[in-house]
Parts: C-alpha cells; sequence; structure tokens
C-alpha cells in the first residue's frame, strides 16, 4: 500500500511517492477528531514525503535515551525489559519530544519516566562482578567434571 502526503496546497507533481509501510512507519497516536496524527518514520521517509526543510535541532534525543535504557535493562531481565512499564517509559519519551506538548505537560512526562526508569533498575537484577577467586572456582570446577 503506498501512502502519500496530504497537503492543503497542491503538491509538485515530481513529489517521489514513499512507502510508508515498507519505512517501517507507524501511527503513534491520534490527537482530536480527525485533527493530528502522529506517524514515527525515519527521517529519510520524512525527508523524501516534505522536502521542506524540517529542524533535526528541535529534537531532545529522549526517546533515544529511553530506548538506551530499555536495552540495557532487558540486557539483564529480558522479561522487564519488555514489560508494560519499560513500554511506559519509551511512551512517556514520545510525549516529552512530541512538538505540540506543553512545557507543563513535558515536565511531568519527564518526572514520571524518571520515575518509571527509576522503578525498571531498581526490579533489574544487579551486575555482580566477578572476582579472581570466582573466576579460579569455576576453572576448578569445570576442571573436575572433566
Amino acid at each position: 500500500m503506498v501512502v502519500m502526503a496530504l497537503r492543503k496546497t497542491p503538491s509538485k507533481p515530481s513529489a517521489p511517492v514513499v512507502d510508508l509501510y515498507a519505512e517501517g512507519a507507524r501511527v503513534v497516536s491520534v490527537f482530536g477528531k480527525g485533527a493530528r496524527v502522529l506517524i514515527e518514520m525515519s527521517a529519510e521517509a520524512a525527508r523524501l514525503m516534505f522536502p521542506e526543510p524540517f529542524s533535526v535541532s528541535a529534537r531532545t534525543n529522549v526517546i533515544d535515551a529511553a530506548e538506551r535504557d530499555v536495552a540495557a535493562v532487558r540486557k539483564r531481565a529480558k522479561d522487564l525489559g519488555d514489560s508494560a512499564l519499560a513500554a511506559s517509559a519509551v511512551a512517556l519519551a514520545r510525549e516529552i519530544e512530541h512538538p505540540y506538548n506543553s512545557a507543563t505537560s513535558k515536565s511531568m512526562c519527564a518526572r514520571e519516566m524518571r520515575d518509571t526508569l527509576d522503578r525498571l533498575w531498581e526490579l533489574a537484577p544487579k551486575e555482580v562482578p566477578s572476582d579472581r577467586l570466582d573466576d579460579i572456582a569455576r576453572q576448578r570446577a569445570k576442571r573436575r567434571a572433566g
């Protein structure tokens, strides 16, 4: 299925057609009764669909940071990294980066995201650093086992 951008002004006839499904785009949220839709897509797909410049500097990279934190938690505990709590942290990051959210909304989301990530780290199993004695004991057990 091919999806094209709808604009108030007619688009240029040479504007490229972008297959959003092939680009991995997905609807994140719908705001109001047919008013606005937040779609997550690659920057390349957005550049092709909307050739006029769009500001990359407006991004705060909160989404990327939240996804990195969730991935780190997932390494320690897969089920926790795939939980609703982890998904909530990423969803809150999206709300923080949403251009139409107010500063008040963003600050509330930031506080809740911080609390959610803190809770994830609290629930994640602690990394126990191995010491030299543990390594020797492991090697000995391996030798004895044959």
